[in-house]
């Protein structure tokens, strides 16, 4: 069962990237927003819970 959906702001700095991690682990449903989504780490940017 998947989690609520978030919408992440800057998703591509140290902190954010920690959040998205711990976020995915909880199941929840990302919504990033990021001036540059190519800094999005490609293990996050290809997990189906990330849009």
């Amino acid at each position: 069962m998947a989690g609520t959906k978030i919408l992440v702001l800057g998703g591509t700095g140290p902190a954010g990237i920690c959040l998205l991690r711990e976020l995915i682990y909880r199941k929840h449903e990302l919504i990033v927003y990021a001036r540059t989504p190519s800094k999005i780490p490609p293990d996050l940017a290809s997990n189906p819970l990330l849009e």
